[in-house]
């Protein structure tokens, strides 16, 4: 089997650079985005994880998910429900600001 190896992609675009920007701006998303850098978790284990408080957590993560920044990465069977994980888009970070302009280069998760 071929080893996965994570791809950058320049992202220059204002709708999605200033997306992030805000994302990692908000200490709940960034924690929630951190939380599942490596591995998918269900939301109740995010929400435990990164200790916030369900209803604002259940907003803020269907909001990123809304936003692409968190897709679903496999599931597990809870009472007989199937309940799903979710990942980070993004792994990693770097922004450059020259002048006027924003470029975010963005390390893309590997697959499962």
């Amino acid at each position: 089997m071929l080893p996965i190896i994570p791809r950058w992609i320049v992202i220059t675009g204002h709708f999605a650079t200033e997306l992030i920007l805000n994302t990692l701006g908000d200490k709940d998303k960034k924690k929630i985005m951190t939380s599942v850098f490596d591995n998918p978790f269900i939301i109740q284990e995010i929400l435990r994880s990164c200790k916030i408080p369900q209803t604002s957590g259940y907003r803020k993560i269907n909001s990123l998910i809304r936003d692409g920044l968190l897709i679903k990465q496999g599931h597990v069977t809870i009472d007989g429900k199937k309940v799903d994980k979710y990942k980070s888009l993004f792994k990693e970070f770097v922004i450059d600001i020259e002048k006027n302009s924003v470029f975010i280069k963005a390390k893309v998760s590997s697959g499962p």
